[in-house]
């Protein structure tokens, strides 16, 4: 209708319970577009193969009003930004009660050419969780709340149409009880590709102060596959990409990386334990067209 578009589904589960999702997206004017969306998912609505908008893994157990935002006030800046309200009505994992939290998110962008890009991005949640009371036997958890922010700058760039480069700063804050840590994360990527083959890299240094502020990157990796890893301790990382085609129809894929510990000299527990600071993956892909 006009420059509003409308969506909606509803099913009802064998047990009794419905989930429902509805919302729009719209063309406010040229520069600036909107999005609404509403969901209510039962505790007892289970649809296993449902992917359906949630904060969940599953859209089970979980109500929830999302709003989001694109201005484009002139063709070289960019603003995005979301808000996200829901709440469980139920039990769920590490909550032994019903609970609320929020989560938004804004990044500005600026494109001053078909080679250059940079933006800045911040983004806070917060969200009931477990925590470990005084003591009391008959409370061996109290339901508290824990707030995340995180933010991002990265700088992305072609100098020549062969070389790619990108950098990018993360940095993470928890708040438990008025009790903050930190955690921070600088990388840089480097691509660089002729007709029939293309080398990609990455070298970053973490420092979190516990498993909460984990920092997330994406990598590159061998076809098919996908790869976002969480960083926490103290270390660097760094991995090397290839491709390479042999033949029209036979393209090889190798990759090799290494995530190196500087506060720990054993890295996991029980039988995945590695005895060494260090940890290296190797993958080896070939494909083969039948044509």
């Amino acid at each position: 209708w006009r420059n509003f578009f409308f969506f909606g589904e509803s099913a009802i589960s064998q047990s009794g319970g419905t989930g429902t999702v509805l919302g729009f997206v719209s063309s406010l004017s040229k520069q600036v577009d909107f999005s609404f969306l509403w969901r209510k998912y039962d505790p007892n609505f289970h649809s296993f193969y449902a992917s359906g908008f949630s904060e969940n893994t599953r859209p089970i157990n979980e109500q929830g009003l999302y709003l989001g935002i694109q201005i484009r006030p002139e063709k070289r800046w960019k603003i995005n930004a979301y808000s996200d309200y829901f709440r469980f009505p139920w039990l769920r994992y590490r909550v032994y009660s019903p609970s609320s939290g929020y989560e938004w998110l804004a990044r500005v962008s600026f494109q001053p050419n078909k080679t250059l890009t940079a933006f800045i991005q911040l983004r806070e949640e917060q969200k009931d969780r477990n925590l470990s009371d005084s003591g009391e036997p008959s409370l061996p958890f109290l339901v508290k709340p824990v707030k995340k922010q995180n933010g991002m700058l990265s700088l992305e760039t072609h100098p020549t149409k062969s070389l790619f480069l990108r950098s990018r700063l993360l940095w993470s804050q928890v708040t438990i009880e008025g009790n903050e840590s930190h955690g921070l994360m600088v990388l840089q990527d480097v691509q660089f590709g002729k007709e029939a083959w293309r080398l990609t890299g990455r070298f970053a240094l973490f420092d979190s102060e516990s498993y909460d502020n984990r920092l997330y990157a994406f990598e590159n990796n061998v076809l098919w596959t996908f790869s976002i890893p969480a960083f926490s301790g103290q270390g660097m990382r760094y991995y090397l990409l290839g491709q390479y085609q042999i033949t029209p129809k036979l393209t090889a894929y190798f990759r090799w990386s290494r995530t190196v510990y500087t506060d720990r000299e054993t890295i996991s527990s029980g039988l995945q334990t590695i005895e060494s600071a260090h940890q290296t993956d190797t993958a080896l892909l070939l494909r083969y067209f039948l044509r």
